[in-house]
C-alpha cells in the first residue's frame, strides 16, 4: 500500500501535463527549511500565471523541489499536484519530469488549448 501524493510516472511531456492537476509558471524566491532534507529542498515562489489549476497571479506558494533542480530568481514552468489543507498553499512535483524551461512555453500553451 502507497501512502502519499499519487506520483506520475510517466516520461512524456504531453503525458504528464494532461495528468497534472496544476501548471504553474514561478519564479523562485527565497528557500526555506534550509538543511533539513539531503535529497529536496523547499522554496517560497511567485506565480507568474495559473496555465492549468486555479492558482491567482503573484500569490506566493511553498514548492517542494528535488535538489538543486532549479536557481533562486529563475522563472520555471512545473506541473505539480497540492499538498492539501496547508498554509501558504504548498505544492510537490507532480512526476520526476515535471520542471520546464521557459523555452517550452508557447509548446505548453499550444498543448493545453488542445486538452
Amino acid at each position: 500500500m502507497i501512502i502519499g501524493i499519487p506520483y506520475i510516472t510517466d516520461t512524456d511531456m504531453n503525458s504528464i501535463i494532461d495528468k497534472s492537476d496544476f501548471i504553474l509558471r514561478i519564479k523562485i524566491g527565497e528557500e526555506v527549511y534550509k538543511g533539513i532534507a539531503d535529497d529536496r529542498c523547499t522554496y517560497d515562489c511567485v506565480v507568474i500565471r495559473s496555465m492549468k489549476g486555479s492558482v491567482n497571479s503573484n500569490e506566493l506558494v511553498r514548492i517542494v523541489f528535488p535538489k538543486d533542480s532549479v536557481i533562486e530568481g529563475n522563472e520555471y514552468i512545473l506541473a505539480l499536484t497540492e499538498f492539501k489543507g496547508v498554509s501558504p498553499r504548498s505544492f510537490v512535483m507532480s512526476s520526476k519530469n515535471s520542471i520546464y524551461e521557459l523555452s517550452l512555453l508557447e509548446y505548453i500553451e499550444e498543448h493545453l488549448m488542445n486538452i
